[in-house]
């Protein structure tokens, strides 16, 4: 049985992950190299995150604590297919044809959710020490 494989399109740079700790730091990478924010190359090797279902047929992606919509992609005309390059061995090996598209953009709403809550927070915290 051949396997399907499906592309995910991310942005180009991330949002910067909500726990620091989450992110690795790469050998011979530093931020010049690895662009500004948090790039995919910071997340942990294996693991992108974790894919949520809603009841209402929404899919939403947690990457780095941090809310991505996940909307389908166009339909392309032509194939497209995965292959792996290794530069040691000098080949190319194919994996198979991209069978779907994904296109995963950052969800604004739960930003904007998370910056309101750290600002209330963050007030209280400075309310609680003018107090004492």
């Amino acid at each position: 049985k051949e396997c399907s494989y499906f592309l995910m399109q991310l942005p180009s740079v991330l949002p910067e992950l909500k726990d620091p700790e989450e992110e690795v730091q790469r050998d011979q990478e530093d931020a010049s190299s690895a662009g500004a924010g948090a790039t995919i190359t910071r997340l942990p090797d294996g693991k992108l995150g974790k894919l949520r279902f809603y009841k209402s047929g929404k899919v939403k992606m947690e990457i780095g604590g941090i809310l991505f919509s996940v909307d389908q992609g166009c339909e392309t005309f032509f194939r497209q297919d995965l292959a792996v390059v290794c530069p040691e061995a000098a080949e190319i090996i194919n994996l198979g044809q991209i069978s779907n598209r994904m296109v995963l953009t950052p969800d604004l709403e739960s930003i904007f959710e998370d910056i309101a809550k750290d600002q209330t927070s963050a007030k209280e915290a400075t309310a609680e020490e003018g107090k004492s």
